[in-house]
């Protein structure tokens, strides 16, 4: 699925969901919305959905196995999955599953980002137009507002998830699951299983993304050692640009789009910091994404340049957008040489 929210888009969302929950014109409050990210002026969501906030404290309050049961054993296709052996992605309807959806996103609010990172949710502004965004992305009040039954286009759980899910119901009975499961820190877990433990607290797999064909192509031959690798080379020769800066690599590419970067908006940012950027580009999952070679504007191939688009499942930084200010992204482009040295990286696509 393709990752869609944007700036404008999300500020719409984030308002409507308030003002579903608050009892509100979601026509207007989504308006305010789009003026203040069109404005580049920060959009604050103050009050609390009371309704749908009681729901989700029930659930962190010594509710949550219950939760884990009763979405365990409908027909929905969450159910259905957390009773196969083999755990799988899924996506359903809210309008067909509108109960299950409320138990689904209470669970996932109660146990926290570690266990819900790379769930999506696809909603629908007033105008239309339907976003998507990661289910740690929405604020506490906007999942609270899902919680109360706020209209879900879907809702997709990747087969990590699932599994996670599975662990937690399959824990010990004497294992009380309240809010330690949420807090990574807490010192609970130290009582779970290793192998649980791990499992639980392990990051989303990574995803390779749908390209533009129009920037990016496969490339003709056996990229070998460019596909098999990342190297975090701090200085990588770049042929293609000008002579007085020719070296590039991770240093470059951290001074420019690192956490603590002082360039402006206009650039991408990671919001993670600079050693997590250097764990995730050696990930087997991200290695193993596939490259391609970028189409130049001139529609010749840049076949000694190496692209990895990928979707690590978590939001790791802020791209730019066209209205002005950032929006977060789950995106990362690495491009190497072919030898796998890196020569640039940043969040967002190309």
């Amino acid at each position: 699925m393709a990752f869609k929210a944007r700036g404008v888009d999300m500020a719409k969302l984030g308002a409507a969901l308030t003002a579903f929950a608050l009892g509100g014109d979601v026509n207007i409050a989504a308006s305010t919305g789009a003026n203040a990210a069109e404005n580049n002026a920060l959009f604050l969501i103050s009050l609390v959905a009371v309704a749908a906030y009681t729901s989700y404290v029930s659930v962190q309050e010594g509710g949550l196995y219950e939760g884990l049961q009763a979405i365990g054993r409908g027909d929905d296709p969450l159910s259905q999955a957390m009773g196969d052996a083999t755990a799988k992605a899924v996506e359903w309807a809210g309008s067909e599953f509108p109960e299950e959806t409320q138990k689904a996103a209470a669970v996932l609010n109660a146990v926290g980002e570690k266990i819900a990172s790379g769930v999506q949710v696809v909603m629908e502004t007033p105008t239309g137009e339907q976003v998507t965004a990661y289910w740690n992305e929405l604020s506490e009040q906007q999942q609270n507002a899902i919680i109360g039954g706020a209209s879900v286009v879907s809702m997709v759980i990747p087969a990590s998830v699932v599994s996670k899910l599975q662990a937690l119901s399959d824990l010990p009975p004497e294992i009380e699951l309240n809010d330690w499961v949420s807090n990574p820190n807490a010192p609970e877990w130290d009582r779970v299983p290793s192998e649980s433990k791990q499992l639980l607290l392990a990051p989303p797999a990574a995803v390779g993304v749908d390209i533009d064909q129009d920037k990016l192509i496969l490339p003709t031959f056996d990229p070998g050692t460019a596909q098999s690798r990342i190297n975090l080379s701090k200085e990588t020769w770049d042929p293609a640009t000008s002579l007085d800066s020719n070296f590039k690599g991770l240093d470059y590419a951290l001074d420019k789009h690192g956490s603590n970067s002082q360039y402006g908006d206009n650039k991408s940012k990671f919001s993670i910091s600079d050693q997590s950027v250097k764990e995730l580009l050696q990930r087997s999952d991200v290695v193993s994404a596939p490259v391609y070679n970028q189409i130049g504007f001139d529609g010749e191939v840049v076949d000694y340049k190496f692209i990895r688009q990928v979707d690590v499942g978590q939001i790791i930084g802020q791209t730019p957008v066209p209205a002005g200010g950032t929006s977060n992204t789950s995106l990362i482009t690495i491009i190497t040489n072919e030898r796998g040295d890196i020569i640039n990286v940043f969040p967002g696509s190309i």
